[in-house]
């Protein structure tokens, strides 16, 4: 439990730091997918948010508990994120403001390592599976779409995979079922990415279509 004064909640039966915490997940935009705990303990953690699918956990907060309990709370996948400090039974004075803020820098600080070390996992990874596969020359998918295949590989169980760049460099990739399904690596970073169809540096003055998907790619 926080440390707080000891007559914090004589006015006022407040719910714990821990409780408000978990009510302000809820109900700030984040949208959890599923019941869990919270600990008010500096480090990051993370939970599924609606949209997520299989192991992914696009949710994340941290918060700190004792005399001024605050944190942070984001949703990856949106790229929102909810600064929030306990009701203590009094407007907080300016140290106490400015400690909150502190520490919510702090915890968006903690977030971004973390989000990217899981991106340069996602990027290895995808790295790994590529690295022996050769690149298709048909698939369900592009014949439905009557398209051909423009440096992409396929899984061992049967689905497309664009890979996608940042940079240049290999950063996630998209995968496609040979029902139109798509999905893209947990993890991976899609901020910026780009898969390029044709020549990678057009010359000046030459046209550069920029479509959203593969297949509208593949058709222009």
């Amino acid at each position: 439990m926080a440390l707080l004064p000891s007559d914090w909640d004589k006015e006022a039966a407040l719910p714990s730091p821990d409780e408000q915490f978990y009510d302000f997940i809820q109900t700030c935009g984040v949208s959890p997918s599923k019941v869990f705990s919270v600990v008010l303990d500096g480090n990051i953690h993370r939970f599924p948010v609606v949209g997520d699918k299989g192991r992914e956990k696009s949710g994340w907060y941290v918060a700190y508990e004792d005399n001024m309990p605050a944190g942070v709370v984001g949703d990856w996948r949106s790229g929102q994120e909810f600064g929030w400090h306990a009701d203590i039974g009094h407007d907080i004075t300016e140290e106490e403001r400015a400690e909150c803020c502190r520490r919510v820098a702090e915890a968006r600080r903690l977030s971004e390592e973390d989000r990217k070390k899981q991106q340069e996992v996602a990027a290895q990874t995808v790295s790994a599976i590529l690295a022996p596969l050769s690149p298709v020359t048909e698939h369900p998918y592009l014949t439905k779409k009557r398209v051909g295949a423009y440096g992409l590989y396929e899984t061992g169980d049967g689905r497309l995979i664009i890979p996608i760049y940042v940079g240049g460099r290999v950063m996630s990739a998209q995968y496609i079922s040979p029902k139109g399904e798509k999905q893209f690596h947990c993890e991976g970073a899609v901020g910026g990415g780009y898969f390029a169809v044709g020549c990678l540096h057009p010359k000046p003055q030459s046209t550069l279509n920029v479509p959203e998907g593969y297949a509208t790619s593949a058709t222009i």
